[in-house]
């Protein structure tokens, strides 16, 4: 993540091995949060967002071979904000920033494993929150 917009370090877990149960805290900007690992294979992985996280949920990071030595980078998230000062600095611009770090993200991966992109896309769906009623 771009140093400006994100610090994140471990704090449980292995410090050498990223494995499912590891914790991870974070600042974005001026806010604290904390994620944990759940899901580790080989193209992908997915954290998902403890208490003090201005978003709750997951996001997902996936590598998908193509054809002709091509991969499709994603990331994927399926997050509310936390609270209304969070959703109002996603409204009011944030989520731009957000877009942007995990933009520069991929661009990272890309450069690291040798590869150049070739396109690039974002989309959103946005839909109301609808607690477990169960």
């Amino acid at each position: 993540m771009p140093r400006p917009l994100a610090f994140v370090w471990k704090v449980s877990g292995n410090p050498a091995h990223a494995a499912p149960g590891d914790r991870y805290a974070l600042i974005l900007a001026a806010r604290l949060g904390a994620t944990r690992l759940l899901l580790r294979e080989p193209l992908r992985f997915r954290e998902q967002t403890l208490r003090h996280h201005p978003e709750s949920g997951w996001v997902e990071f996936r590598a998908a071979p193509l054809d002709a030595g091509r991969t499709r980078l994603e990331i994927e998230t399926c997050t509310r904000s936390s609270a209304w000062m969070d959703r109002l600095g996603y409204l009011l611009g944030v989520s731009y920033a957000q877009r942007r770090t995990w933009e520069l993200f991929l661009h990272n991966v890309a450069d690291a494993s040798g590869g150049r992109v070739l396109t690039t896309g974002h989309g959103t769906a946005e839909r109301p929150y609808r607690p477990d009623r169960s």
